[in-house]
């Protein structure tokens, strides 16, 4: 009695598909609808967002004009500390810094323009800026 073999032999196949497009005529292209629905969503948030942007920079506006009036404050406060103590060019320095963030004040105005007079009397500093103070009160 012959042996049986221990695998059966499975045929090769052999077959080739190729690439090609459906038929089936029942399938929908849904990418036009999610981009108009997509485009819906976002006319309709953007004046939220807008109004919020505006809102924001309101804010931002506020904060930072408080900002500058605290600034100020201490600068003038400052300046005024350090003149009483003969330090003229600090006072200077301070008033000048004031008059940066606020240029039409008259109380940064007067207290910049006596410093700046008592440096260029007492100590001949400054004088040249003294000058220009002058020809801008002239005019």
């Amino acid at each position: 009695m012959q042996r049986k073999g221990t695998f059966t032999v499975v045929p090769n196949y052999s077959r080739t598909f190729k690439i090609q497009p459906s038929t089936n005529k029942k399938s929908y292209d849904i990418t036009p609808y999610i981009f108009g629905i997509a485009f819906i969503i976002l006319l309709s948030a953007l004046p939220r967002y807008v109004s919020y942007e505006n809102q924001l920079d309101k804010a931002k506006l506020q904060v930072d004009q408080i900002k500058n009036k605290n600034t100020f404050n201490f600068l003038i406060k400052s300046g005024k500390e350090l003149l009483q103590a003969h330090n003229l060019s600090g006072a200077y320095s301070e008033f000048k810094l004031a008059l940066a963030i606020l240029p039409d004040n008259t109380e940064a105005q007067s207290y910049a323009f006596e410093t700046l007079s008592l440096l260029c009397n007492d100590y001949r500093l400054n004088c040249d800026e003294l000058d220009k103070l002058d020809k801008l009160e002239l005019q």
